[in-house]
């Protein structure tokens, strides 16, 4: 049961530090989405907001994660289940909701604050500015890579699984409750044993999609600072798309190592 509470700690947190941060270091022409003048981005009155906003955020999904170590302390399993299980689920959508009426906040904040701005301003901060060669410069990892290292992984964890096929017992593991204690079996077949590869294969159009969607989106530049800010933007593309490829390929050793481990457990090693 702690295992299971310190990951869904971590799984708050994590949901937190990643929304809460967003306004600091994307959409730098467009805090909370609301366009204002070049001269007006980094004012005090934009920056204080961003920071409020990261930190609500992460102290929110801290004090939301506190509630689950009462878990272990619960007196049968079945309820600390039971609790486990409703309050993770509300205290998810409780934090998504936050985060999102936070965001409308601060977004209307700026709407107000961006009235008092002269109308010379905006005159003024009319000016798009593009990278011709934005896309051909960049350093990142081609989709087709991230492709084939998901594919090879699956293949091969079939591979093992159907050499060692006669070794794999009668009834296949698939449900284990949170004390990692096995509590749900089906019969071997030739079909039961594919099922998270299937998955997994599922799991690749999935992360192909969301790696291409993210290196081919339209660049944003910064009017202030264009050349550094196309710099900076390639660099953090390229650090993202070293993230996909690394999030894809673990993603599909974790698949394929419960895959393995579910098929040749004989029995429950807790």
């Amino acid at each position: 049961m702690w295992t299971f509470v310190l990951l869904m700690f971590f799984v708050f947190l994590t949901i937190g530090i990643t929304t809460g941060i967003i306004p600091l270091f994307s959409r730098h022409a467009t805090p909370f989405s609301v366009s204002l003048p070049v001269d007006y981005l980094q004012k005090q009155f934009v920056e204080i907001r961003k920071k409020r906003y990261a930190v609500w955020n992460i102290l929110m999904s801290i004090l939301l994660g506190v509630p689950l170590f009462i878990a272990p302390y619960i007196d049968t399993e079945l309820n600390q289940e039971l609790f486990t299980s409703i309050y993770t689920v509300t205290g998810t959508i409780f934090l998504i909701v936050f985060s999102f009426v936070l965001y409308l906040k601060y977004r209307h904040d700026l709407l107000e604050w961006k009235k008092m701005i002269p109308r010379e301003a905006f005159e003024e901060s009319k000016k798009i500015v593009v990278d011709s060669q934005y896309h051909q410069k960049l350093d990142t990892r081609g989709n087709f890579s991230i492709f084939i290292w998901q594919l090879s992984i699956i293949v091969l964890t079939v591979i093992l699984t159907y050499a060692f096929y006669e070794q794999i017992p009668q009834e296949i593991p698939i449900h284990w409750n949170t004390s990692m204690q096995v509590d749900r079996w089906i019969e071997k077949s030739p079909w039961s044993v594919l099922m998270l590869p299937t998955m997994q294969v599922l799991l690749i159009p999935v992360f192909n999609f969301s790696h291409y969607a993210f290196i081919q989106s339209k660049q944003k530049l910064s009017p202030l600072k264009p050349v550094v800010s196309a710099k900076k933007s390639r660099l953090f593309r390229k650090a993202w798309s070293n993230f996909l490829w690394m999030t894809a390929i673990l993603t599909q050793i974790f698949f394929s190592f419960l895959n393995i481990f579910s098929l040749f457990m004989k029995e429950s090693p807790f």
